[in-house]
């Protein structure tokens, strides 16, 4: 199911490297940090003017993303910076676990549509935020996960879950990070424990989730 090796030889940007790490045991979530060319964040800003609410929800190959996104959002030369950069982080993904297809997601939120924080039912997911506030996630070492209730999946009371605000950490626009859920094998119970970026005002975030495509089924 993973391609190591492939991942190494992956032309995108050897910076990417870092998303191995997720390979681990020891680690739930593998982090790329990384700043956007101007034109990507250029188009961005485009789809955020130009759309009040936005989503796409699709399994496509990723070759066929830049096509897809063109025929949703029309098309623009910084738009195309932008649609090039998630061709290439679906291929990625793709590279990494030895997938034909992805379920990309893309969309405008305007407020914490995860407002708690929780882990994902799932392999593992790929996001980053192109626009806005970027997804809030806490370390394994700094949580008492007997505070989340795993049968409703979001826990209304998370008093103690961790002990100050500052133990929170922030993915920046442009950040790529892979987050280990509960379904990848061995990791049952440390799933990352994470949420939508929470302000007590709205505000405009444009981000994507690439996932295995077999999610879209379930």
């Amino acid at each position: 199911m993973i391609n190591k090796t492939i991942l190494r030889k992956n032309i995108f940007n050897r910076k990417s490297i870092v998303l191995s790490e997720i390979f681990d045991n020891k680690n739930n979530i593998s982090l790329w940090k990384r700043k956007l060319d101007e034109s990507i964040s250029f188009g961005a800003e485009e789809i955020i003017n130009d759309n009040l609410e936005f989503d796409f929800s699709k399994v496509l190959k990723y070759n066929e993303i830049n096509e897809a996104l063109v025929n949703r959002l029309g098309q623009s030369q910084n738009k195309i910076f932008l649609f090039n950069d998630i061709s290439n982080l679906s291929e990625l993904f793709c590279n990494m676990f030895e997938l034909k297809k992805v379920w990309l997601r893309m969309g405008i939120s305007t407020n914490a549509t995860c407002p708690r924080f929780h882990v994902d039912y799932l392999k593992c997911r790929l996001l980053t935020t192109y626009y806005g506030p970027g997804t809030e996630w806490l370390p394994n070492d700094l949580i008492d996960r007997r505070k989340l209730k795993f049968n409703q999946k979001f826990s209304k009371d998370q008093d103690g879950l961790f002990s100050s605000k500052t133990d929170i950490k922030h993915l920046a626009i442009g950040d790529v990070a892979l987050l280990k859920g509960e379904l990848w094998s061995g990791n049952k119970g440390q799933g990352l424990v994470h949420r939508s970026p929470y302000y007590d005002e709205k505000y405009r975030r444009l981000y994507i989730t690439i996932d295995f495509s077999d999610l879209n089924n379930q």
